[in-house]
C-alpha cells in the first residue's frame, strides 16, 4: 500500500466517522419523488448547493448537514467512470481539482472546496461520497446561512 492509498483510505475512514454521528436520514421533502408503493425517495433538501455545484447523475442515496458541511452518497455502478464524470462536471463548472488519487479528487471554486471519495461504503454500497464545504465561517453559521440565502 502506497502513501497515497494509505491516506485516501485514512480520509475516507475520517469522512464516515465525522459525518456517523452528525447525518441523519433526510425527511421526505415537497421536492422528493416517490415510488409506485408510495416510499419516499431521498431527494436533495432546501439549501443544498446544487445550483452551484454539478452533481454526479446517480440515485442519491443520503445527504447529511453537520456543521459547515453539506456530504452526499450517490450510488456508483463503476467508480472509475463515475468519479471521472464527476470530475468531468465540476471542471466544466469552473472548478479546479487541487489533488486527486486513485478513488478520490479535492477540488475548489471560490469559497467552496469539496472531495469526492469513490468507495464501497459499509451502509451505502458502492457510491461517491461527496463533502462540500458550503462556506459558513463557524459550524453554526450554516443554519443562519442557510435561512438567510435563498441562492444555495
Amino acid at each position: 500500500m502506497t502513501a497515497t492509498d494509505i491516506r485516501v483510505a485514512a480520509s475516507a475512514a475520517l469522512l464516515v466517522l465525522a459525518l456517523a454521528g452528525c447525518s441523519a436520514p433526510v425527511e421526505a421533502s415537497p421536492h422528493a419523488e416517490t415510488t409506485a408503493s408510495e416510499e419516499a425517495v431521498v431527494a436533495y433538501p432546501p439549501g443544498f448547493p446544487t445550483d452551484r455545484i454539478p452533481m454526479f447523475e446517480g440515485t442519491l442515496l443520503h445527504v447529511a448537514h453537520p456543521g459547515n458541511l453539506w456530504a452526499a452518497w450517490i450510488e456508483s455502478e463503476d467508480f472509475v467512470a463515475d468519479l471521472a464524470a464527476a470530475t468531468g462536471l465540476l471542471v466544466d463548472a469552473g472548478f479546479t481539482v487541487t489533488n486527486s488519487a486513485e478513488g478520490f479528487i479535492e477540488a475548489t471554486n471560490g469559497d467552496r472546496n469539496l472531495r469526492i471519495v469513490a468507495s464501497d461504503d459499509a451502509t451505502y454500497g458502492p457510491c461517491l461520497a461527496y463533502t462540500i464545504t458550503d462556506g459558513a465561517i463557524e459550524p453554526t453559521d450554516a443554519a443562519e446561512q442557510d435561512a438567510g440565502t435563498s441562492d444555495h
